[in-house]
């Protein structure tokens, strides 16, 4: 059960990273398209700093989940586990 357990943990640590990746890849770029559009400098400068803050609240959330499952992955885990057998 341990190893399913730290399977099932890794997985969702996985996917956890990836969507942040995939989320910062989109951001990055759609900030860079958005400041080749608008030509007023300070509206530049707004845009990008509402672009970083949105990543950081989210890399922020996705950080504060990855270390609940790993605080609680015995019973989070094992409580899936048990329903799966079901």
């Amino acid at each position: 059960m341990e190893n399913q357990i730290k399977k099932m943990y890794t997985t969702d640590c996985v996917a956890i990273i990836s969507i942040m990746a995939i989320l910062w890849t989109i951001l990055t770029i759609v900030m860079f398209n958005i400041s080749g559009i608008v030509e007023n400098q300070n509206l530049r400068m707004i845009i990008f700093a509402i672009g970083i803050l949105v990543g950081a609240f989210a890399t922020a959330s996705s950080v504060a989940v990855i270390i609940h499952l790993k605080k609680n992955q015995n019973n989070l885990y094992k409580d899936e586990i048990i329903e799966k057998r079901k």
